[in-house]
């Protein structure tokens, strides 16, 4: 079992969670916290829409993980998979943040 990773500060925990319903499926996990019947375990991106709209909420927030980004990894062997090579293309310009504008010099 997964183990929630919480952190605030300095300070971090690793909380076993336990209940009656554990899923695998982070689709089906999101869509009962949606109904109010449970907690979902969630990267941001991942619910954004529904954060927005209202339909989830933040719990614990002072306590989320901040991770600077996504991580693949994959066996040496696969780096020459074309369709490896297009999904890790994808990724990295569907993640990049766009150039942060510079203000002009007044002429």
């Amino acid at each position: 079992m997964y183990a929630w990773e919480l952190e605030r500060g300095r300070r971090t925990w690793r909380v076993p969670v336990r209940g009656s319903l554990v899923v695998n499926d982070g689709l089906f996990c999101t869509a009962w916290a949606e109904q109010g019947l449970g907690l979902a375990y969630a990267m941001e991106p991942l619910v954004h829409e529904q954060l927005r709209e209202g339909s989830l909420r933040h719990v614990l927030e002072p306590y989320a993980a901040a991770v600077p980004g996504f991580f693949l990894y994959y066996p040496s062997r696969a780096q020459s998979s074309a369709p490896l090579r297009l999904f890790v293309e994808t990724v990295r310009e569907l993640t990049a943040k766009p150039p942060v504008a510079r203000k002009r010099p007044e002429s």
